[in-house]
């Protein structure tokens, strides 16, 4: 008896945070934490190139469109108030923080540099 294996939303998003940490590995960045959590909330990826931090917003989505909606500006602050603290946390501080967001469509990635800054604004 064959079963099938639905695909559910959590881990279309963990597929798609790997596919994204292998795109950015790929581009040069170092990863140097996935899915990193806080009290104020959490970073998909947190990654360096060129001694700067960037935090970066992982998005599974049919279209750009609905992915870049999807990031609240609420959700646009934890993201950024959670990279602070990793920031702090790694002595980090004095490097340069960035906001980006990467979206997969299907097989195809987009990638935002400068999506937001650290007001939430696009």
């Amino acid at each position: 008896m064959k079963t099938k294996h639905k695909i559910t939303t959590y881990h279309k998003g963990i597929y798609a945070e790997i596919y994204a940490a292998v795109y950015l590995w790929l581009k040069g960045y170092r990863i140097r934490a996935w899915r990193y959590k806080t009290k104020m909330g959490e970073v998909d990826i947190l990654a360096e190139k060129n001694k700067s931090l960037i935090a970066v917003e992982v998005k599974a989505h049919a279209t750009h469109e609905s992915a870049m909606t999807s990031i609240s500006p609420t959700s646009r602050l934890r993201i950024y108030h959670a990279a602070q603290d990793y920031a702090r946390r790694h002595h980090l501080a004095d490097y340069p923080l960035r906001c980006d967001a990467i979206l997969v469509m299907g097989v195809r990635v987009r990638h935002i540099t400068h999506a937001w800054d650290e007001g939430g604004h696009l």
